[in-house]
Order: C-alpha cells, then structure tokens, then sequence
C-alpha cells in the first residue's frame, strides 16, 4: 500500500460497513428466482470489499495489541468522516476523545487561544500517530464478531463528547455571565 493506505483502507470500510455487519439489503444478484441459487452479493468479490475485509483485519490486529483507543481515533477519523471533514476542528475531537473526561471539558470550554490551538495540534499528531499504527498493523486473523462492538464504541464516543461539548458550552455561558455581573 502507499502512503495513502489508510484513507484508502478507511473509504472501503465506510462502504462495505453495512455488507460487513450483515445488514445489506439483498439486491438482483442475490434473488432466488425460479429455484435457482442465491450468489453473492456484488461487492463480495470486489476489490472494495477485500480492503473492508484487510481493515477489519488490522483493527483486529491493533484490538488484540491493546489499542482499542487508537481503532477508535482512527475509525472517527478514516472510517466515520468523509476526507472534506477532517480538519483541524476534527482533529481536535478526536485528540479530546483521549482525555479524562474533566481535562476534556475543561478544554472545550476553550474555543480560541492557546489551550485550542495546541488540542488542534495534538489531534494531528494523535492522527498521524493512529494513521502510522494502523497501516503498521499486520494482518491478524479475525471473523469479524468483534466489529459491532468497535462501532457501538465509536458511536459511544461521539456521544460522550457531543455530551462534554454541552458541558463546555455551559461553563462558557456561566463564565461570560460571571464577567457581565462583574462589569456592571
């Protein structure tokens, strides 16, 4: 693979996602129609499902090894977010994501000045660190059963930090409260 593998790994994920979980609607190929046999579906053979497939196998790789937060940033960051939305901003969720919970809030409750710039920052590095791991990753044996999980995971994640970004949002309202009452 090249140095884009794990866009290229994460984009064939995100498509396959639903074929892989078994939710895939059963599409004309797969009809039984006249007694004749089911196949398969159409992405089974292609070269789009055997990346999903490599993936699958690396998070496995990088589960096993202990790195279950690392599939989580990653998967936000490949798998989740479509290449036009990761920034800078996304970033900074998904360095945010590794941080106890107080530190996390405390830091959204900052959206401008140095505490945001250097989370910006550490979200690349968190990136390019969860980018370097993954495509590092061998290829471990794995059925997959695994995979619901890892998504609920990220899904939890994203909720846990949409819950901390309300929290902020109330402490930099109390704190622009506080200083009004101050100033008058």
């Amino acid at each position: 693979m090249n140095a884009r593998s794990s866009e290229r790994y994460g984009e064939a994920l995100a498509a396959e996602l639903p074929a892989l979980l078994g939710r895939a609607n059963a599409i004309a190929p797969n009809r039984v129609q006249n007694g004749s046999q089911r196949g398969e579906d159409d992405g089974a053979g292609s070269r789009r499902r055997q990346l999903a497939c490599e993936a699958v196998r690396k998070l496995a790789a990088l589960v096993a090894a202990g790195a279950r937060g690392e599939a989580v940033a990653w998967w936000l960051w490949f798998v989740r977010a479509a290449p036009e939305s990761r920034t800078d901003a996304l970033a900074r969720r998904v360095h945010l994501l590794a941080l106890p919970r107080e530190e996390r809030i405390e830091l959204l409750s900052h959206t401008s000045g140095p505490d945001a710039a250097s989370a910006k920052s550490a979200g690349r590095r968190r990136v390019d660190l969860t980018r370097e791991l993954f495509d590092a990753a061998p290829f471990a044996e794995s059925g997959g059963s695994w995979l619901q999980s890892l998504v609920d995971s990220v899904d939890g994640a994203a909720s846990d930090l949409e819950r901390d970004e309300r929290a902020a949002m109330a402490i930099r309202l109390a704190r622009r409260a506080a200083r009004k009452e101050k100033a008058a």
